[in-house]
């Protein structure tokens, strides 16, 4: 049962009737409280849907709180495989380190050795280049009493070569000389 009247009044039995009939004879207040009750009803209206719609909101809630659960599951497990990739990896990259550390050393002892034997092999090569320029210096002299020697012995053998052909001169002039003394004789 209605508690109120049309207008807001309480219904009491008849005087409620007649306040009734007078809302109806007036057109202006009817239309007033037609529009009131209109608006109420479309208020309840909105009420019912959003308590419709809040019923969804709360069925979504709880279906994005599952979600919500799931995926931080999903993200804790990811943070975990994610730790234990860093941690391998920091593991793996000390490993790689340390070789290459050891690596390095060996190539820095080798390069050593390699720079020590350079050094020498330069040096040696420092002191045959040394000795081979005295050694060319003490053939260059050589060289020059050979040919200083040489320069005398063509002088002494072109001596010789005049010397026998005045030697041959004079035998030939003494055979002439011996030949005419023994045709003078006869």
């Amino acid at each position: 049962m209605i508690a109120t009247n049309i207008d807001g009044s309480s219904a009491s039995g008849s005087g409620a009737l007649f306040d009734l009939l007078a809302v109806v004879a007036n057109p202006e207040v009817y239309a007033a409280k037609l529009k009131e009750l209109q608006s109420s009803i479309d208020q309840n209206n909105e009420a019912i849907a959003l308590a419709g719609k809040a019923s969804e909101i709360v069925a979504l809630r709880e279906g994005l709180s599952a979600e919500k659960a799931e995926a931080e599951a999903a993200l804790a497990k990811a943070a975990a495989d994610a730790q234990a990739l860093l941690d391998k990896a920091n593991a793996d990259a000390g490993q790689i380190i340390a070789d290459a550390r050891a690596e390095a050393a060996d190539l820095r002892k080798q390069t050593s050795a390699a720079s020590r034997a350079a050094t020498a092999k330069f040096t040696a090569a420092q002191d045959a280049v040394a000795a081979a320029a005295a050694t060319q210096a003490g053939l260059d002299a050589r060289v020059d009493e050979l040919n200083a020697a040489i320069a005398a012995a063509d002088a002494a053998k072109d001596d010789a070569i005049a010397a026998q052909a005045e030697a041959k001169a004079l035998e030939a002039d003494l055979i002439a000389k011996h030949k005419a003394f023994i045709e003078s004789l006869a």
